[in-house]
């Protein structure tokens, strides 16, 4: 009995340590090769991220419209604060100015994201989103700006 005592001290001292939680580590168990280690958990940082999405009414007129070879198309997007992301239909397509051709002629939602960092914590998007008409050979301009 004398020799299993301090193996029994050990199981019971290891079922306990391997039963606690703690906030600054964690324990891994690898049942493969009956193993366990302890490794530090990774500090989560909350970051604060606000939204605002603004739909605006109407179809919207691109401010001019050029003549290009039939067959094509071309949307230009330049906003007066430059590198802001822009979707058409939900798909990212890239950062401001930015010109996108050979598109299917018809209707598309155009959003614009601004994304303002105040600090590494905390995010502001604000999302305009349009709806444009794209036509065959027409190069479309639009500009968003004070």
């Amino acid at each position: 009995m004398k020799k299993f005592l301090p193996v029994l001290l050990l199981a019971v001292s290891a079922f306990c340590f391997l039963g606690c939680e703690s906030d600054d580590f964690e324990v891994l168990r690898n049942y493969e090769n009956n193993s366990v280690s302890i490794r530090n958990k990774p500090q989560v940082t909350e970051i604060e991220v606000t939204k605002t999405v603004t739909e605006h009414d109407g179809i919207l007129k691109p401010e001019t419209i050029s003549e290009i070879a039939d067959g094509t198309t071309r949307v230009s997007v330049r906003t007066a604060v430059p590198k802001q992301n822009v979707y058409l239909n939900n798909i990212y397509r890239g950062k401001t100015p930015i010109v996108i051709t050979d598109l299917i002629p018809g209707y598309y939602e155009l959003a614009i994201e601004t994304v303002e960092s105040q600090d590494s914590l905390k995010h502001k998007f604000t999302t305009n989103k349009y709806l444009i008409e794209v036509k065959n050979g027409e190069a479309q301009n639009y500009y968003f700006g004070e």
